[in-house]
């Protein structure tokens, strides 16, 4: 019934795969934005970057690299990043601080989305796999979900109850 463009790696019954066929279904204006699969290349940096990340995370980027074209949010207010732009902003993260700065960053974070103009991301601990939201200009962060898997569904269960809805610009917070 539903044709899932996802790449080759999503398996079947997973929360990626879950989720991806239900964005396909109930929110094509988001699902037409998710780039082609990572490739092998980028695989490759991802993991030197932070080892092996969980592979619900590496799953979801075999099947799409990001966001592409126009800024239509994957969640309120965050657009998921290609992975050129997540090693990129670690990169950058590093020479963010003064020597003698105090810090919240935590290098095993894998920052997979973004709030466009501010220096607020959702991030993937590499080791532990939880997802926290982290804002750079406050030095402040939260477990927001214990695994990406488990952010996938909160999104789908928000979206069902209510808490966000489906608009033009993407999965947006109801008002």
């Amino acid at each position: 019934r539903v044709s899932l463009r996802s790449g080759p790696g999503v398996q079947e019954e997973s929360p990626v795969h879950s989720f991806l066929v239900w964005l396909e279904g109930e929110v094509p204006s988001v699902h037409a934005t998710l780039a082609p699969p990572a490739t092998a290349t980028s695989l490759d940096m991802l993991e030197r970057t932070w080892g092996d990340p969980p592979a619900d995370f590496v799953e979801l980027y075999r099947a799409h690299d990001g966001q592409v074209g126009e800024a239509v949010e994957l969640l309120p207010s965050y657009c998921l990043m290609p992975i050129a732009d997540i090693v990129g902003w670690s990169a950058r993260f590093e020479e963010l601080f003064d020597e003698d700065e105090e810090t919240t960053w935590d290098d095993a974070w894998i920052p997979f989305a973004q709030l466009p103009v501010y220096l607020q991301f959702l991030c993937l601990h590499a080791r532990t796999g939880e997802v926290a939201a982290y804002d750079h200009k406050a030095l402040d962060w939260s477990v927001i979900a214990r695994s990406f898997g488990e952010l996938l569904t909160h999104i789908r269960i928000a979206v069902k109850q209510g808490q966000f809805v489906v608009t033009e610009r993407g999965i947006t917070e109801s008002r």
